[in-house]
């Protein structure tokens, strides 16, 4: 399978941190693209509109998979779900940019109009949500219990979505979930105090700047499985994906210093809205890897994490023997040390027997692991074999 080679890809230094000289961390998918690209796999992104047209998604573009009772109006939109929708899928066309997934199938579930999300609209999204392989929010609440806006009775419909997509998507093997954590860190905003983050099937992503530095806006909190690259600050989006075509979305083409790439592009995207859909597109490599009953979500702890260390335990369950470990950098996270993999090889494709070998994926995860995890269902159960 060729190697895709889009214009902008040396601006994409989340996928090879070698386009760029202050880039410690990347996701490590260019040895994975030789035998993977996602094909096969149906993404949903629960954003604002895609710009299904744009040249470089249109080709991976699924409307048949849209959604209704949403709008689809072409106005409703102002960039965010084409930046995620790149990241995750844009084609490898010669043209722009190539997403994390390149072949895999998009389809939008506008959920965010005007910068805010309806959660009249979200409820039916995620009514239809079992239709998709994976699911990608990059959206939350910026005050704690959402601001009082949702109660527990309004919830209720939602959890039993979660739990019918969770039960019967992909064909009975499980919706896969993924949601970013938020940007309120300086606020001192938990992730976990809002009904979407909170949710128990949801992989919730949070973000480390180029340099593997957490960054200084992503929210903390116990829900957080995985973190993965994006901007450092706020201040300096810098991830590198598609934008609306023409003077709207981030990239007005007014200032070509700010935003040095064509204006249907924008360099200026970033954010755990950027962090999540990079988990999102390994997903989708995942699936399109371990095709078939390996990877269905099982309600026991992840074999691939391992609960902290804390005072009074004597010793950690060994890592999978799955994951090489080449470093470790250690933060506090709340109360649990979180250890952020610098490389976690995950192990791609179907074993043929005990002892057999695996291909591996070289790409890059952050996981951080805490006793809370075990709340979360193992949706990749024999893909990371300990």
């Amino acid at each position: 399978m060729p190697i895709p080679n889009d214009p902008l890809q040396p601006l994409q230094w989340y996928i090879d941190r070698s386009v760029r000289q202050d880039a410690s961390v990347d996701l490590n998918v260019l040895p994975v693209w030789a035998d993977y690209s996602g094909a096969g796999v149906h993404v949903g992104i629960f954003d604002e509109l895609i710009e299904s047209a744009h040249p470089d998604l249109v080709e991976n573009y699924d409307s048949s998979l849209e959604i209704a009772g949403l709008t689809y109006d072409v106005s409703s939109g102002n960039g965010h779900g084409t930046a995620v929708a790149g990241i995750i899928g844009a084609s490898a066309n010669g043209d722009g940019v190539a997403g994390i997934a390149y072949d895999a199938s998009i389809t939008s579930a506008p959920v965010i109009y005007n910068t805010s999300v309806s959660f009249s609209a979200f409820v039916t999204a995620m009514s239809a949500a079992d239709r998709f392989d994976v699911v990608n929010m990059s959206f939350g609440s910026s005050a704690a219990f959402d601001g009082g806006a949702i109660t527990q009775a309004q919830w209720v419909p939602v959890a039993a979505s979660y739990e019918q997509a969770s039960a019967q998507g992909r064909n009975g093997l499980g919706t896969i979930f993924v949601a970013a954590a938020g940007n309120y860190r300086t606020d001192a905003t938990n992730s976990g105090l809002s009904h979407y983050q909170a949710e128990r099937h949801t992989i919730v992503v949070g973000a480390v700047g180029a340099d593997g530095n957490i960054a200084s806006y992503s929210s903390e909190g116990a829900n957080l499985l995985v973190v993965a690259p994006s901007s450092s600050s706020l201040y300096y989006p810098d991830v590198t994906t598609t934008d609306q075509t023409g003077v709207d979305g981030y990239n007005s083409g007014n200032n070509p210093p700010l935003d040095p790439v064509p204006v249907d592009y924008t360099i200026r995207f970033g954010g755990t809205s950027a962090a999540s859909p990079m988990v999102s597109g390994v997903v989708a490599l995942m699936l399109e890897a371990n095709a078939g009953p390996r990877l269905a979500r099982r309600p026991r702890h992840p074999r691939h994490l391992r609960a902290p260390h804390r005072p009074g335990h004597r010793s950690q369950p060994p890592l999978s023997r799955a994951v090489q470990l080449a470093g470790q950098r250690r933060h506090q996270h709340q109360r649990w040390r979180v250890s952020l993999l610098q490389r976690l090889r995950l192990r791609f494709g179907r074993r043929t027997g005990r002892g057999a070998p695996c291909r591996d994926m070289a790409g890059t995860a952050y996981f951080g692991q805490r006793a809370a995890a075990r709340r979360f269902d193992q949706w990749a159960r024999d893909g990371i074999d300990g």
